[in-house]
């Protein structure tokens, strides 16, 4: 250690501070079975094998759900309804 001297040891902990910041984290990706609880993936899920038509009123129907879900929340309280039209006319879930 009396190599590095005084500014060798504050790199010295310094990189093993910024190393265990990286590689000692909890883990923050998603599990398998959290992805399949995500709402949006599991809509875009239950539609295969359904024909344009099903899927299409599918789609309405969850975007009529969430608008409805934000009109009770109340960050959303205030949502233009211009905003809301056009949203439930949209014909994708991504």
């Amino acid at each position: 250690m009396a190599i590095f001297g005084m500014n060798g040891l504050k790199f010295l902990g310094l990189d093993l501070a910024v190393i265990f910041a990286l590689y000692g984290m909890k883990q923050v990706n998603l599990t398998k079975d959290e992805v399949k609880k995500v709402v949006k993936f599991a809509a875009r899920k239950a539609m295969k094998g359904q024909t344009k038509q099903q899927k299409k009123d599918m789609i309405k129907a969850f975007r009529a759900q969430t608008l409805k879900t934000m009109s009770g929340i109340e960050r959303y309280k205030d949502l233009d309804s211009d905003f809301a039209k056009a949203y439930g006319k949209k014909e994708w879930l991504r």
